[in-house]
């Protein structure tokens, strides 16, 4: 089994079957809280370890009727992988499951985290800050599509056209900027 076999991971056509609340919330607690990073830095971790973990959620989130929201709160914990072994900013493994084209939730989710992986910030009244985050995905996103990754790469410049709207908005706003 693997994640290019969609019947075995696609939704049901109800997806609200009757669920333990209690559950349902230790089960999102988990997922949200839960960091990519340390699984990755673990020695014995796999890139089949990954798929398998992967299939085996979506599965249980699939059985549970709670497969888009999974999709979501996963993706949302995978902004903090870690870069590859051979550079690329983002493990390949992670890379390869957001990239498939019925993961649109995932990616949403993933965009959402680094998204609000920034955190809270002071406002630049100029806008710089938010051009240079926006480059910087730029950046990414070439990086992504030069390794194959085009539907990923398509989210992460959704996210870089995020921040550019975002420093033209405060520019505009406060007078920032000039042009």
């Amino acid at each position: 089994r693997d994640l290019d076999q969609p019947a075995q991971i696609k939704p049901s056509e109800n997806e609200e079957p009757s669920v333990d609340k209690s559950i349902s919330r230790k089960v999102w607690k988990f997922i949200h809280y839960w960091s990519v990073g340390s699984n990755f830095a673990d020695k014995e971790y796999t890139d089949e370890h990954f798929q398998k973990w992967m299939i085996e959620a979506l599965d249980k989130a699939k059985k549970l009727g709670r497969y888009k929201i999974a999709q979501l709160s996963i993706g949302e914990a995978l902004y903090s992988a870690p870069a590859d072994e051979d550079g690329l900013w983002l493990h390949k493994s992670v890379a390869e499951v957001l990239d498939k084209h019925d993961m649109d939730s995932m990616r949403r989710g993933f965009a959402l985290g680094l998204r609000n992986s920034r955190g809270a910030q002071v406002i630049d009244f100029s806008g710089d800050k938010d051009r240079k985050i926006a480059e910087r995905y730029i950046e990414k996103a070439e990086a992504l599509e030069a390794e194959g990754f085009v539907t990923l790469a398509t989210t992460i410049r959704e996210i870089a056209g995020s921040y550019e709207n975002d420093a033209l908005n405060v520019a505009e706003r406060f007078g920032g900027d000039e042009d």
